[in-house]
């Protein structure tokens, strides 16, 4: 077992703060790394070995975030292995750092097992790291089902 600590600041500039702090007991975890290049589609990656339903805790963080430039750039869609989330179109835009954590993962309306990734950047031949995005996911979850 091991303890994840949850600390959340929240400021408005000469407004108000608001500050969350949380500990979670959880039996496993994973930090997963991911290269997407510019082009790439549908990269699967796996957020749950056992059953999907032991995910407690879900950090999506990204290098480089989608700008709405008319379309979501950086996107990815959930899957329990049958179904996915969003059912149609381009995915969830990965716009900022994405969390969720206990009743919020109910969202997806199905157990989180698989990720699957978008890059839809253009390459740069004259730099092809600029749109090159580094992502890392960190999952807290039960190891026992």
């Amino acid at each position: 077992m091991a303890n994840l600590n949850l600390t959340l600041n929240v400021r408005v500039v000469g407004g108000p703060q608001v500050s969350v702090a949380r500990t979670k007991v959880i039996e496993a975890y994973d930090k997963i790394d991911v290269v997407l290049n510019p082009g790439d589609t549908d990269i699967s990656v796996e957020i749950q070995p056992g059953a999907a339903t032991q995910v407690g805790f879900l950090l999506i963080k990204s290098s480089l975030y989608s700008q709405a430039d008319p379309d979501p750039t950086i996107t990815y869609t959930v899957s329990d292995g049958a179904t996915d989330f969003p059912a149609v179109g381009a995915g969830l835009e990965l716009d900022d750092p994405h969390i969720y954590i206990g009743g919020a993962l109910a969202v997806f309306g199905l157990a989180p097992r698989i990720l699957r990734f978008t890059n839809a950047y253009a390459a740069d031949p004259a730099n092809p790291a600029i749109n090159r995005a580094m992502i890392e996911i960190f999952v807290g979850r039960d190891a026992t089902p």
